[in-house]
Formats: structure tokens, C-alpha cells, sequence
């Protein structure tokens, strides 16, 4: 507790005195105050920011000896601005100086001014404190407080000691149902990207719970800090971060508002991309995924997968913008055909031929005609040109040309044949006048005005088109994967005249929105984004979670709305949750939006998860991808993995709810249930919201919108990114996760590191083969725990040829002893369990 560090008291007072001198400024602000002079001394920092880091303004606090003999205290904030008080300084996440103090665990450390001017100073104390609500509630020293000068020896041997212990100590803390700051527990390799420059491309790719989707969100209050290079570039409210979905969303919103950062635009791609598109009666609205259906469905079997995942990868190749593009040069050309008019001929008595006259004297009806070839090659001049040519801009170019057809060639033909035909051109002017008309429409008819989607529908309608389109950019298998994966059969009109709802793929919004582009530019058509970031709709700066599952079209048309190197892209290529639609490597970020010299940055060093579940995690992945990087794990054990395999469905609720009551005893206060599909999350959520017997689940999960902590089932697609005590993963078999699809393989490891001190998987009568024999005898794998259950409920401990089984008539399941368990040891092993049961002796699951 805090009370029981000696400087509480001393800390305490001082946190009071600071929160009275930022509510005398905020007072200040409030009233206006304060002259322009005061104001430039706040760094830029506004009331609202103020205020937002009020209730915890520093995690550490340092006394500073400087080579003169003056002392100052210098604390570390989790505001984007500093705040200068009366007898501390407050540095806020892009400080200079704190960047270089906050890793410096060293009595002696030189820092840098604005001046280039380097002062050294000494480390008389590195305390650590925990504030919210402006109450301390952890309070340690990192380094004590000292008189002497400390040597180098002292420095490795003790400090280093006690920030080590810190930070394992931190991260065994509970989960929370809400992003965290990691300020006070950021590396310094994290605290490099986090500063990294804004105008250079940041890229990285991190092993689960290596804290890529923290280090983003802390970028952001870094790169606006006043003494930053650049800031003054970048517009807090153009700044546009893009998360996966909206349940990871409302997990880390409140992460920006409370470093003092309140104007960020933040939201999915998906949402953005449909106010970007949208207009008119028929709008895009839900998203379906009919890849994901496919492939989350046990019963598909490998070929459906394949050939699922193979559509929407092509419907994420950047060469799709090119088939678009000749699409609908196409549709122009075939609507360009040559006009024609039938005109009439003088000589009857009414001074004109009817049809009925010139068959009589057998002379034909003069035929005016009119060549569009000069407007067909137009189109065929723009088809090939690059892809900042849009339709706007063909549309003015074909306009031009019908006005200079109206003016002087019209005009021409009508005289030519006149001198042919030996008439008087006078008779033919309500002929020639409605020819006229015909061309002074035709640009204007040549597509609908119903906006983007509705001219997509109308482009991929005919099979044929569309593989004629195709035709000019693949060929082969590739041909016949595009063609399937453009067209789509448009539903019939209803009896009334009504057009049906026509339901749009997550993977088919990419092309709607490179459509969009094409006919229209970049201008987005929801009048908030252009307020926001102005008619084009550019952004200052890009921050981009999860990279992986973005598609090469998908960056191409960011590119489109973000200036080359103002990106920062985190992701994990081996967390591909939807790779059949994502990238492969990361060159075609670095391709798109680099400016020449970008380089992939790697973290391999996982904050997240214990040394059980990190070398689970690392032994999936070494079967899908023996070559990529593995996790690195804190030095922090904690249980081992649970593995509860059953055999008859119905056995799969009672067995959920022992085993959260279990993980509830043990702690766990915030426990994913992580689900292949959503399908199968919703199924679950409804049996256990039927049963009486089951334990509780977060209601506010139920359509994965949103989580206030307790217990969440959630597919894979929305625990990503997210963390919890304990998570459990569901239906772990062969069904599930087929080592013959490394997609599943990758699924599956995302899954197994979503908990951060407790794992447990269930399976239907086997494993997937990619968790390996389960237990494992093998010396050097992770500590696991086995738990079979038969038809008849028996408990089994799984036998080892150098351990040992329980004897008949032992005690059985943890419910039977003092310390809650029954261990069974490999032989080779003093400390590590490879199993350990978890039953209680009153559920009838269990062995009796």
C-alpha cells in the first residue's frame, strides 16, 4: 500500500500542492486572465488539455544536482504539453528532456538544451508514482534517495534491479476494460519510435503485446509537444488514426483525451471510407464478409478456403484501380457510338418526302452522320493515363470535344450533304436542332449521377464486360479469379418498380472507394470530413493499428489522402486476422508512402503475456512460420496453460463455467472467451444468456460495440488488439485450425496471447496438431496443464513414461486439497507442472 513508503506523506503533500497551482491556471484560463506573455510560458497548452491531465499529472518524479550546486525537481507527465510550476517542472510526452532522463538509470546523466549547450547533472532520486482521481496509489523508488556520488557498479546492480522489478510488477497488475497509458513503463525502444520524426515514414512490426497500438496512441501527444520539430506542421484536428473496429475503439479512445489531446479524428476505415463514398438515396450502409463466412465455417472445407481467400486477395490488388478504370472506359466507348439522323427531302407538294412518297419515286431519305471518333479516342487517351486523371477531368476533355462537334463539324456535315444531295439545308434545321440536343446531353447521360456505388453496380453487372475489362491486365487462372471476383449478379426489381437492397462486402468497399476517386477525385462527399480536413479531404497525419490486414489497393487509395512519409503503420504480419485480404510484407507500405530511405522497424519483446503463454504463442507460430521472429518475454512466470479437452458438445457450458469461477477465484476480474467466428461468439452469448446455472457475461459485448470489463466472448476479429486477465480459447481443433492453411495458424496464435496471466483452451475431442502432443513430456517446452473429460465425466491426468499418474482412491481435482490443486510432474522437472487439474470436487463434471 502506499502508505507504507517513508515519503508518502511528503509525496502526498506535494501532489496537493501541484493539483493547486494547475487549478489556479485553469481558473486563470477560464477567466482569461492571464497576459500573452503567461499564456506562451503554458508551451501552446490549452484549457481543455489542462484540464484533461489535471487528475494525474506526472508518473515520476526526479531531484536534479547540477554542476553548480543548484537542485531541481523535474516530474514526468502524460500530457502533451509541459507545465511549469513554482517549484517542479512538468514534462509532458514530447518533451526533449524527458526523453532523454525518463531511460537514463544512471546517477550521471548530461542533458541537451534547446541551445545545444550540455549540462551535467546528477541523479539524487527516480521515484515512481501511480495518480488518479489525484490520489496516489503506488508509490517506488526506481532509484533512492542519495548524497554520494553512485558508481557504475551500483547503477547495474541495483537500479537497473529495482526498475526491472517495477515493470514486472506493473504488468502483473489486472487488465483493465480500458486502454492504459505505458508512459511510466515504456522502453526506450518504444519511447524512440514514439519520438520517431513526422516526416519519415514509421513502420513497425511488433509480436503480440509488444505495445505497438500504445506506442501509436502515444505518438500522437508527442509529435504536437510545441518543442518538437514539425509540430507546427501538423493540425491536431487533421490527424487521422484508423483502427480495426469499432469495439477496439471504445477501448482506446480515452487514451488521447487524457494526455490533453481531444481533436483527433478517430475512427475504422471502413467508416471513413463510406462517408467518403456516400451520397444520395442509395448509400452503402452494413458491411458483410463473405470471405470471413466461408473461412471461419468449420465445414468449408480447404479448397473453398482457398478459393474464398484468392478472390478477396485479388480484390485487394492495386491492379484492380486499372480494371476499374477500363471497365468503365468501356461503358464510355459503347455509348459513343456514331449519330445519325434521317432527314427529309424537298420536291412533294407539301415540300416535303414522307417514307411512303420515296418509295413511290424510289429515292431513299438523306442520312446525316456524324463521326464521335474524335470523343472515342479521347477515352482511349484517358484509359491509359495515370491514375490522378479522373472522370472530371475526361468529362471536361469530352465536353470540349461535343462543343467544337456542335460548332464546326455539325455544321460542316449538314453542308456537305446538302451540296450531295442538291437540298436546302433550311428544310432539315428541326432535324439538325434535335441532333444538336442529342450531343449537348451526351456527356451528361453517360453515367448515373446516383453517386459511386450505384455506377459500380452498374459496371460489374455483365460477366462478359467484366472480363473483357480484366483481360487487359491478367490472364490465365489470375483472369479467371478477377473476373469472379468484379462481377455480381444484380437482384431483379421488384413488381413494384422498386430497386432491392443491394448488400455490400467488406472487400468490395476498396473498389467502390477507388471508383469514387476515379469519377469524382478525392473530395470527400460527407460535408463534416471536409470541414474537418478541408475540400480535399487531406490529412496532416496518418496513424494506422494493425497494417497487416489492409490490402495494397487500400494503401494505394491512402496514399491519395496523406502526403508521402506522414504515416505511422503498426502491425504484425504474423497476426494476419484477415490476411486473405491484407499483405504479405510490408514493402508495399514502405512502396506507397516512403519517401526512399524506410526501413521496417521490429519489436520483439513482449510486455503482455507471461513466459508460459509467450512460449505457447512462440511454438504455434514456429509451426506456420519457422522463420519469422519470435517473442521475447519479461521475466514474469506466472500459470500454466489449461488445456480441457471434451467429447460431447453438450458438455462445453458447464465446463466454461467451472472454468471461469476458477480464473474469477484466482483473480481474474476481466476474462475473454475468444471465438473463431462471430457466428460462434453470438451462439455462445446466447446459450450462456439462457442458461441459469452459467456465469455472467458483459451484455454490452453482445454485438461486439463495446466492454466495461467482467467476462466477454468475442471472435478473434474484435479480441485483436484488445488484452484480459485470462482468456480462453474455444473450439482449439483440427476443425478450427487446420495446419494445412497457415492463415489458421496465424489465428490461432493471436488467440493464444490475448491473456495476460491465464490461458485456457477447450477442444472437442482433439487439438489442432498445431499446439503439438498435448501435455508435452519434452523437456524445455512450456509448463502445461491436461484435463480430458469422457462422456461418463471421468478426470484423467495425462501419464508420462518418466512421471507419474494418481493412484486409484488418491484425492482428485484441486476442490480435494488445501492449496487447491493436484500436480503430476515430469521426472524431469523440480518446479514445472506438466499438468495440473483444476476441478472442484462438487461439479459433476469431474471424477467423483
Amino acid at each position: 500500500m502506499p502508505h507504507t513508503h517513508p515519503a508518502y506523506p511528503e509525496e502526498v503533500g506535494r501532489l496537493g500542492q501541484t493539483c493547486q497551482e494547475i487549478d489556479a491556471k485553469i481558473g486563470k484560463l477560464e477567466r482569461q486572465e492571464m497576459d500573452l506573455y503567461q499564456v506562451a510560458q503554458f508551451k501552446g497548452m490549452d484549457l481543455d488539455s489542462l484540464r484533461s491531465v489535471a487528475g494525474h499529472p506526472y508518473f515520476m518524479r526526479l531531484r536534479l544536482r547540477y554542476e553548480d550546486g543548484s537542485v531541481k525537481d523535474v516530474c514526468l507527465g502524460e500530457g502533451v504539453h509541459d507545465i511549469p510550476l513554482s517549484d517542479t517542472y512538468i514534462c509532458g510526452i514530447g518533451s526533449p528532456l524527458r526523453q532523454q532522463i525518463q531511460h537514463r538509470q544512471v546517477r550521471e546523466v548530461e542533458i541537451v538544451a534547446d541551445s545545444g549547450a550540455v549540462r551535467t547533472a546528477y541523479q539524487l532520486l527516480r521515484r515512481q508514482l501511480k495518480i488518479e482521481q489525484r490520489t496516489i496509489t503506488a508509490l517506488s523508488d526506481v532509484m533512492p534517495l542519495a548524497d554520494g556520488e553512485g558508481t557504475e557498479q551500483e547503477t547495474t546492480d541495483v537500479f537497473a534491479q529495482l526498475g526491472q522489478e517495477y515493470l514486472v510488477d506493473q504488468l502483473g497488475r489486472e487488465a483493465s476494460a480500458k486502454a492504459r497509458s505505458i508512459l511510466a513503463t515504456i522502453s526506450e525502444r518504444q519511447d524512440e519510435l514514439m519520438s520517431w520524426p513526422t516526416d519519415r515514414l514509421l513502420v513497425v512490426n511488433g509480436v503480440a503485446g509488444s505495445g505497438k497500438t500504445a506506442i501509436a496512441y502515444h505518438r500522437i501527444p508527442s509529435m504536437l509537444h510545441k518543442e518538437r520539430v514539425g509540430s507546427r506542421e501538423i493540425n491536431e484536428k487533421k490527424i487521422a488514426v484508423f483502427v480495426p473496429n469499432s469495439f477496439l475503439l471504445g477501448y482506446l479512445k480515452q487514451l488521447l483525451p487524457r494526455a490533453g489531446v481531444n481533436n483527433v479524428f478517430q475512427t475504422t476505415l471502413e467508416d471513413w471510407a463510406k462517408r467518403v463514398v456516400n451520397q444520395g438515396e442509395r448509400r452503402i450502409r452494413q458491411l458483410g464478409d463473405e470471405t470471413a463466412k466461408i473461412i471461419f465455417d468449420p465445414k468449408s472445407d480447404v479448397s473453398e478456403k482457398q478459393a474464398a481467400i484468392a478472390k478477396a486477395g485479388m480484390r485487394g490488388r492495386q491492379e484492380m484501380q486499372m480494371v476499374l478504370r477500363h471497365l468503365l472506359a468501356d461503358h464510355l466507348t459503347r455509348q459513343l457510338a456514331d449519330l445519325s439522323a434521317n432527314l427529309p427531302r424537298t420536291g412533294s407538294s407539301t415540300g416535303k418526302c414522307g417514307p411512303e412518297d420515296l418509295t413511290a419515286t424510289g429515292q431513299a431519305a438523306p442520312v446525316l452522320q456524324l463521326s464521335l471518333a474524335s470523343v472515342r479516342e479521347l477515352v482511349e487517351q484517358w484509359r491509359g493515363e495515370p491514375a490522378e486523371a479522373d472522370w472530371k477531368s475526361l468529362r471536361a476533355n469530352l465536353q470540349t470535344e461535343v462543343n467544337r462537334l456542335i460548332k464546326k463539324a455539325l455544321p460542316k456535315e449538314v453542308a456537305l450533304l446538302a451540296e450531295r444531295e442538291g437540298q436546302d439545308p433550311a428544310v432539315w434545321i428541326s432535324e439538325v436542332k434535335g441532333l444538336t440536343q442529342r450531343l449537348g446531353q451526351l456527356v451528361e447521360g453517360l453515367l448515373p449521377t446516383t453517386g459511386a456505388w450505384e455506377t459500380y453496380l452498374l459496371l460489374v453487372s455483365d460477366e462478359q464486360k467484366v472480363s473483357a475489362a480484366a483481360s487487359r491486365i491478367f490472364t490465365g487462372p489470375a483472369l479467371k479469379v478477377a473476373t469472379e471476383a468484379l462481377h455480381r449478379t444484380p437482384k431483379p426489381v421488384g413488381e413494384d418498380g422498386t430497386r432491392p437492397f443491394e448488400p455490400t462486402d467488406v472487400t468490395e468497399l476498396p473498389l467502390v472507394l477507388a471508383l469514387k476517386i476515379l469519377l469524382e477525385g478525392v473530395r470527400p462527399n460527407d460535408a463534416a470530413l471536409r470541414d474537418r480536413f478541408g475540400s480535399s479531404g487531406q490529412f496532416d497525419y496518418l496513424v494506422l493499428d494493425e497494417g497487416q490486414d489492409l490490402s495494397p489497393l487500400q494503401y494505394a487509395l491512402l496514399r491519395r489522402y496523406t502526403p508521402a512519409g506522414r504515416a505511422a503503420i503498426f502491425g504484425d504480419l504474423r497476426q494476419g486476422i484477415h490476411r486473405y485480404r491484407g499483405i504479405g510484407s510490408w514493402d508495399v507500405v514502405c512502396q506507397t508512402f516512403g519517401t526512399g530511405e524506410d526501413e521496417v522497424e521490429e519489436l520483439t519483446q513482449t510486455f503482455r503475456t507471461t513466459q508460459e503463454i509467450t512460449a505457447l504463442g512462440n511454438f504455434v507460430l514456429e509451426r506456420v512460420a519457422p522463420n519469422a521472429l519470435k517473442a521475447e518475454a519479461v521475466p514474469r512466470p506466472g500459470s500454466p496453460v489449461h488445456f480441457v479437452r471434451y467429447s460431447t458438445k453438450n458438455h462445453l457450458l458447464p465446463l466454461l463455467t467451472h472454468e471461469v469461477r476458477r480464473l474469477q477465484r484466482e483473480g481474474a476480474k476481466n476474462i475473454g472467451i475468444v471465438t473463431r467466428s462471430p457466428a460462434e461468439a453470438s451462439n455462445l452469448y446466447e446459450r450462456v444468456s439462457k442458461s441459469k446455472t452459467a456465469f455472467k457475461v458483459d451484455s454490452r459485448t453482445k454485438d461486439f460495440e463495446d466492454y466495461a470489463g467482467g467476462v466477454a466472448i468475442v471472435p478473434i476479429s474484435v479480441a485483436k488488439g484488445l488484452e484480459f486477465d485470462a482468456a480462453i480459447v474455444v473450439n482449439a481443433d483440427v476443425d478450427h485450425y487446420n495446419p494445412a492453411m497457415p492463415y489458421d495458424g496465424s489465428l490461432l496464435y493471436t488467440c493464444v496471447t490475448r491473456g495476460l496471466h491465464h490461458l485456457t483452451l477447450f477442444a472437442l475431442n482433439e487439438f489442432t496438431p498445431l499446439l503439438g502432443e498435448i501435455p508435452s513430456p519434452e523437456a524445455g517446452k512450456c509448463p502445461i496443464s491436461g484435463l480430458e473429460i469422457t462422456d461418463k465425466g471421468f478426470h484423467k491426468p495425462p501419464t508420462h513414461a518418466a512421471g507419474r499418474t494418481r493412484r486409484k482412491g488418491q484425492e482428485r481435482g484441486p476442490g480435494a486439497n488445501q492449496d487447491g490443486m493436484v500436480r503430476t510432474y515430469d521426472g524431469r522437472f523440480d518446479s514445472m507442472p506438466s499438468y495440473e487439474g483444476d476441478g472442484s470436487r462438487d461439479n459433476p463434471w469431474y471424477d467423483r
